[in-house]
């Protein structure tokens, strides 16, 4: 048998709400033309489009805190936040290898998985509840505060705060870890320090964050993104 690849990509757009009635007038169209809308984005076959147009209004960020006995959550069923970041698949997927390590040899006592579910919670609440946090912080509208623009603004120009950024954009540490006073203090310095920076030095590191990356480990698998809907 022929070993066969298919590669597929999610394709999706957002955009303000009160858009959503012409929007909804001709689903596929809008949404195509939306795409082309997009300076330099490569032409899309719609007789390669593999699933209808689906569409989301009003998502909500939503944590269960405390299943009841004998109940666990995994997946959206636990944590559902905004789609813009692509969390679900993956989180989905993280969460339930969390549960079954947890769970896995408490069976035949109801006592000791409930235990087991509730290390779940907690490996749960200590790898993610800041990423939710800040997602659901985020998907009101807010710009980025000033924090965010130190951090990002130095993740622009030094190879290694653009590492912290991109290890927490993929979700792999926890959140805490971009907002620890030494990454926050190297922030710091590396934008005091930005005008003195020479156009040499940064494809340096540049070209040595890519090599970091091309050797590291993330503690949580690559997340998949989902297609939100509008």
């Amino acid at each position: 048998m022929n070993n066969v690849k298919f590669n597929y990509s999610i394709l999706a757009v957002m955009f303000p709400k009160d858009q959503t009635p012409a929007f909804k007038q001709d689903v596929q169209a809008n949404f195509l033309a939306k795409l082309q809308g997009v300076p330099d984005f490569p032409r899309f076959d719609p007789d390669d489009q593999a699933s209808k147009v689906l569409g989301l209004i009003d998502y909500a960020n939503l944590w269960r805190h405390r299943p009841p006995p004998g109940l666990a959550f995994a997946g959206d069923a636990a944590v559902a936040a905004d789609p813009l970041f692509g969390t679900g698949c993956g989180w989905a997927l993280q969460e339930a290898e969390w549960l079954a390590d947890a769970t896995a040899p408490a069976f035949g006592s109801d006592r000791e998985i409930d235990e087991g579910v509730g290390r779940y919670c907690s490996t749960l609440r200590s790898k993610l509840s800041g990423h939710f946090f800040l997602i659901s912080d985020y998907s009101t509208g807010r710009p980025f505060n000033p924090v965010e623009k130190l951090t990002f603004s130095a993740a622009a120009r030094d190879a290694r705060a653009a590492h912290l950024v991109a290890q927490f954009g993929a979700r792999s540490i926890p959140a805490r870890r971009l907002l620890a006073p030494g990454a926050v203090a190297h922030a710091v310095r590396v934008n005091l320090g930005a005008a003195g920076r020479s156009g040499a030095a940064v494809v340096k590191e540049n070209r040595a964050l890519l090599r970091r990356r091309a050797t590291s480990e993330p503690l949580v698998p690559p997340l998949a993104a989902q297609a939100p809907r509008p």
